[in-house]
């Protein structure tokens, strides 16, 4: 009983895993660049200045991006966004 419930909540893990992914993969490129640049640098806190500011370039470039705005308008019109990698 115990290696079925065990498997049970694996199963799910991986459910939510693979959904996570599948949404985190249908995001704005520099959206996700700056993601994974960041959650790498939190990994090796604590972050020197240099990086910080890095990301916070990376933050602010995507949110003056081609693709913010394709985000916002997407949104409004209720329809999935067309990224444009800019």
């Amino acid at each position: 009983e115990a290696e079925r419930e065990r498997d049970h909540h694996v199963a799910c893990a991986q459910a939510r895993a693979h959904a996570l992914a599948t949404t985190l993969a249908s995001g704005a490129p520099l959206a996700m660049t700056g993601l994974r640049r960041t959650l790498r640098a939190i990994g090796q806190s604590p972050i020197d200045p240099a990086e910080r500011a890095e990301l916070e370039a990376l933050r602010a470039e995507a949110f003056a991006s081609e693709n913010a705005v394709e985000a916002r308008t997407a949104m409004r019109e209720k329809r999935p966004p067309r990224w444009k990698g800019r």
